[in-house]
């Protein structure tokens, strides 16, 4: 009898232990709308709730040249007022690893409902997936004039 409960708990610790848990009901962590991921090979990561509803990425198209992968895209401001923004591209492998990273954040200024294309190279062979990430400025308000 003691043998039988015994190989029943440890099949059910096995069992139990094969299921995944989403992200969402991880203690301390939230599912949120700033991630688009809507193409296979590309992801938009918006760094503040506030650019929600006001960026957008469109018309993703990815080519192999020679052993690496160019990407080109468009991004945009789908909001009624005029958007200054830092942006970085990145590159992941199959996996979900970054193999190519400028860390290098680009300004940009956006009109109200204005489309701006963009054209970008992984320099690593284990690209394949593209993520571009918008965030606003640190400095937006001294340079717009803003308090």
């Amino acid at each position: 009898m003691k043998m039988r409960y015994s190989i029943f708990l440890l099949i059910l610790l096995l069992m139990s232990g094969c299921q995944q848990t989403p992200v969402a009901e991880y203690p301390g962590f939230k599912k949120t709308n700033t991630l688009d991921e809507s193409h296979p090979q590309a992801r938009l990561v918006l760094g503040s709730q506030s650019l929600v509803g006001k960026v957008k990425i469109a018309n993703v198209k990815i080519k192999q040249v020679g052993k690496l992968k160019q990407a080109n895209f468009a991004i945009q401001n789908i909001s009624h007022e005029r958007l200054h923004l830092e942006y970085r591209v990145e590159w992941e492998d199959e996996a979900g690893f970054i193999v190519d990273q400028s860390g290098v954040w680009r300004r940009i200024f956006l009109s109200p409902t204005q489309i701006e294309s963009f054209l970008g190279v992984g320099k690593n062979p284990e690209a394949e997936k593209i993520v571009i990430t918008f965030r606003i400025p640190h400095d937006i308000y001294s340079i717009d004039g803003r308090n």
